[in-house]
């Protein structure tokens, strides 16, 4: 699976993608990131994932416990080497605005699922991330 769950310092969960190499969600319950998961997976397989986020699995491990943010350091490590300090200062300015996994688009106010933030640190909706150029895979201009 090319995802994980993680726990974030907030407490709360996010979904980071190895594809992207990003956060595709941030700010969820467990209840919230079940959900997502149960779209890709069966019942077991999504408790099993969310369970391995909630407990902070060492990443690539399976039921290793990690110091409590391992996989959170591990990502936004990532994030970091990719796609630079800026938006990895973003992911983890972003650790904390909604608790019910939503954003609002700074555009046109639309709430949003997830962390759907352009590489300017705007939350944007897919429609205006695209007419303002953004590419909606990586958040990045075009």
């Amino acid at each position: 699976m090319a995802w994980r769950i993680v726990k974030q310092p907030n407490g709360l969960l996010a979904r980071f993608s190895d594809i992207v190499d990003d956060f595709t969600h941030q700010n969820m319950t467990e209840a919230e990131a079940l959900e997502i998961c149960r779209e890709y997976l069966g019942i077991v397989e999504s408790e099993k994932k969310v369970l391995a986020g909630v407990q902070d699995w060492k990443p690539w491990t399976n039921g290793v416990l990690g110091s409590g943010l391992d996989r959170w350091n591990e990502s936004i490590k990532t994030i970091k080497s990719v796609h630079g300090q800026k938006t990895a200062e973003q992911r983890v300015q972003a650790d904390s605005p909604r608790r019910d996994g939503m954003n609002k688009c700074e555009v046109c106010e639309e709430i949003i699922d997830g962390g759907d933030m352009c590489d300017d640190g705007v939350y944007r909706c897919v429609g205006c991330a695209i007419e303002d150029g953004f590419d909606i895979q990586t958040g990045n201009p075009v």
